[in-house]
């Protein structure tokens, strides 16, 4: 149905509907994922106060799919972390150090990271 309103060009209408729709007592968990999606496509300035608020109703691999697909990878370095892949967090954050690096959640997540090959590459790429 969001894929139809999309060919059409009526993104702006769908993204109201569903933003409507998280209103509702019992709003499903597909409704913030969609969003979340349409964002990440069309508003992704929008996104991170979406998933900020409502990470844990998504279901965050096809979020963090989407994330990847636009280039967002602060979302996606946040939705690794809520979603408790501390490894995806580290590699996320040094192949994209530019834009996703951050020293606390590094830290972090490097305190929690099962694979210790992780924590080798991050101390031969940042001595």
């Amino acid at each position: 149905m969001i894929r139809a309103y999309e060919q059409r060009g009526y993104f702006e209408q769908c993204l109201q509907l569903l933003e409507a729709g998280l209103a509702l007592d019992r709003a499903h968990m597909g409704m913030f994922t969609e969003l979340a999606i349409m964002y990440s496509r069309y508003r992704p300035a929008k996104l991170m106060e979406h998933l900020g608020l409502y990470w844990s109703r998504l279901n965050i691999p096809r979020v963090i799919a989407a994330c990847e697909a636009a280039n967002l990878w602060n979302e996606q370095v946040f939705l690794h972390f809520h979603n408790e892949e501390y490894d995806k967090v580290v590699s996320v954050m040094l192949e994209h150090s530019g834009s996703a690096f951050d020293h606390d959640r590094l830290s972090k997540a490097l305190l929690k990271c099962g694979n210790s090959e992780t924590i080798y590459n991050v101390r031969n790429k940042h001595p």
